[in-house]
């Protein structure tokens, strides 16, 4: 990829051009990790602004950084002890190794002095042997000659006896000789096949050691490889269990605020509702209040019409009153057989009452 490739990121409502350096797929990774990480905030702390909310996002970011390269250390620490460890056990194996090494050294020396002792002891035998051989020759040669001069007559019949006692002894040392010669060789045979059989079975045993050395080291080797991988891959389904959990939670809490905010927008709209029935009835005991204002004033208009009229009808009454008395004054006298009684004030006011009322 070039390397002054420009890309353009979109974090917390926000453009931002960035020299892709690397690949840009792992760019796009993590601008999508970081723009969840700040939603999430944001979805917890709805009135913090964008600059509370990146501070809180690299902090939650730090913190994860921080606990991963803990545990990357004490990972790392574990593995360089199991390392120091497995070194050490290869160091003692190379030394037993080598132990083995200088004992078979040691028996293949001793079998080559074992060897050689048995090569000197038979040519000292041999020797000895050819010694005594010589050492007859020579003994018999001198009786041979101390004979011949002692007794010159009987020397045909001696030579012939010593000729016979010769030729006898001669096939007896012969026979004997024959016979050590064939033990010697039987007793170098036996002792060829057993430095041979000793040889075959040291270096069978040698054989076997390293073998079975080389397997316990193999099988040594594979076992720390197998609970190396074991480690690691435990290690592993422990961090993605965690982080399964972790993105479990924060899916837990979104369906959580998802619910609490379904709610609140159902309580929301019941609370509309309702106040849209309130506002309806506040507007029809308005509009009742203003009717039944209008009827107030119409009625106070109409009181204060009547109020007035009654008391014009009271100046006539009195007036009426007054005629009356001085009319009755003057009539007194003449009309008392002839005529009614006039009416009084109170009944012309009671009158007018009932009159007003109906």
């Amino acid at each position: 990829m070039p390397q002054d490739e420009i890309l353009n990121l979109h974090i917390l409502n926000t453009d931002i051009q960035v020299r892709a350096e690397k690949d840009q797929d792992k760019i796009r990774q993590i601008e999508k990790f970081v723009q969840e990480e700040l939603d999430s905030i944001k979805s917890k702390n709805q009135f913090a602004n964008h600059i509370h909310i990146a501070i809180l996002g690299c902090l939650n970011i730090a913190e994860d950084l921080f606990d991963l390269n803990n545990k990357l250390e004490e990972d790392s620490k574990n593995h360089k002890d199991e390392l120091i460890y497995y070194k050490n056990i290869e160091k003692k194996k190379n030394e037993e190794q080598d132990g083995l090494n200088g004992i078979i050294t040691a028996r293949e020396e001793e079998i080559e002095q074992l060897k050689e002792n048995h090569k000197n002891e038979i040519n000292q035998l041999i020797q000895q042997n050819n010694e005594e051989m010589v050492n007859l020759k020579s003994q018999y040669s001198k009786e041979l000659e101390q004979l011949k001069s002692d007794n010159q007559k009987s020397l045909d019949d001696l030579n012939k006896q010593n000729d016979q006692k010769i030729s006898i002894l001669m096939t007896k040392h012969d026979e004997e000789l024959n016979n050590l010669n064939n033990q010697h060789q039987r007793e170098i045979n036996r002792i060829t096949t057993e430095l041979n059989n000793q040889n075959d079975q040291l270096a069978k045993e040698k054989d076997t050691i390293i073998l079975n050395l080389k397997e316990d080291r193999d099988n040594e080797i594979n076992q720390l490889t197998q609970e190396k991988d074991n480690t690691i891959t435990r290690l592993r389904q422990e961090r993605e269990a965690e982080l399964r959990a972790i993105h479990k939670d924060k899916d837990a809490q979104i369906e959580k605020l998802t619910q609490d905010n379904e709610a609140l927008v159902t309580n929301n709209a019941a609370l509309t509702e309702d106040l849209e029935e309130k506002n309806k009835l506040l507007k029809q005991y308005r509009d009742s209040l203003n009717q039944s204002k209008e009827e107030n004033d119409l009625n106070r208009k109409s009181i204060i019409d009547l109020q007035n009229q009654l008391f014009e009808n009271q100046i006539e009454m009195a007036k009426l009153q007054k005629q009356l008395g001085s009319n009755n004054q003057q009539n007194t006298t003449t009309h008392e057989d002839s005529t009614p009684d006039a009416p009084t004030l109170n009944e012309v006011i009671n009158k007018l009452r009932s009159e007003k009322n109906s």
